[in-house]
């Protein structure tokens, strides 16, 4: 509910001080993580909602990867976008959930990913900042391979 302010931010920056302070967090869980950050991103974004854009986006990577710990976070420039990509290789979603996962209270049905706790709420919430932001936000995945959420943001000046 609260309005975002968007204003020129280095993604990557962005992308470590959040890393600093959830580093113990993906430790304690016992996970490892690669950060392939070729230098400075400016977006125009909201340092708050894209804070809670990539902590609801690792949490579902820590949530769903319960074999392969392991997590690769990369950001880029493309196509008059700034992205960040998060990458896990958990328990992987079907197609044919992958194209309601972002729908408020969606929680998909069969195998490991129904057996999870979880309101169905995260990945809306991260899609309506996303989009306050005039972003996009995209999923590529693979049952038993793993899942990467891609979010692009309009480059700053």
């Amino acid at each position: 509910k609260r309005p975002v302010q968007p204003k020129p931010i280095d993604l990557s920056a962005q992308l470590h001080d959040v890393l600093k302070t959830y580093d113990f967090h993906l430790k304690n869980k016992g996970f490892e993580y690669t950060l392939e950050v070729p230098g400075e991103v400016r977006v125009l974004a909201d340092t708050e909602a894209l804070t809670e854009i990539i902590v609801n986006l690792l949490d579902n990577a820590i949530k769903y990867s319960p074999d392969r710990k392991e997590i690769i976070l990369t950001t880029g420039v493309g196509k008059q976008m700034g992205w960040l990509a998060i990458q896990d290789f958990g328990v992987g979603i079907n197609n044919s959930d992958q194209k309601h996962i972002f729908d408020k209270f969606y929680r998909v049905s069969s195998g490991n990913l129904a057996k999870s706790p979880g309101t169905g709420l995260g990945l809306s919430l991260v899609k309506q900042l996303v989009e306050k932001l005039n972003g996009k936000i995209s999923v590529t995945s693979e049952v038993g391979k793993g899942s990467t959420f891609t979010v692009c943001f309009p480059l700053a000046n």
